[in-house]
């Protein structure tokens, strides 16, 4: 506070500890589908017991999976995936809000692929993101707001290569 610009302020939590894990596994299910697991869950904790930096989801999961057809169906992928978070909060520190428990519950995007090789050099893909429309904030409590995360969204696109 003070500051032009203003500018988030920041304090060393003395005693902090943190502690979790992070799982990630990669590989295939079947010669053509592949699969892309990942589980994170971690606590941290100041010298008193209380929680630090809430603003970040004490727990995710991501799965995203992709097949790629053959026979005559072989130009052809298609995919899809699955990011959940956890809950996450913040009290804002200074401004009018200051002392105001700011939150964000858990939630769950969903997202589609399908890519078509029209030729060696040429691909279509089409991708849609956050498929279910769900409402989420991608930030809470930064300058005591809040910011809505993207709806959904389709994205078509060309890639050429030589």
């Amino acid at each position: 506070p003070g500051t032009t610009p203003p500018a988030q302020a920041y304090f060393a939590a003395q005693g902090t500890v943190s502690e979790g894990f992070e799982i990630e596994a990669v590989g295939k299910l079947l010669p053509n589908w592949d699969i892309n697991f990942g589980y994170t869950q971690f606590d941290a904790e100041d010298a008193d017991g209380e929680q630090v930096n809430t603003n970040q989801p004490r727990k995710l999961f991501k799965l995203f999976t992709k097949y790629n057809f053959t026979g005559s169906l072989a130009a052809l992928s298609i995919g899809g995936g699955v990011n959940w978070q956890s809950d996450n909060f913040t009290v804002i520190a200074w401004g009018p809000y200051a002392g105001k428990k700011v939150s964000q519950e858990a939630y769950t995007l969903v997202n589609l692929m399908a890519r078509y090789d029209i030729s060696e050099q040429l691909t279509a893909q089409l991708n849609v993101d956050n498929l279910l429309d769900e409402t989420y904030y991608s930030q809470i409590g930064f300058y005591s707001q809040y910011a809505y995360g993207q709806p959904r969204s389709f994205n078509l696109s060309l890639n050429h290569t030589s």
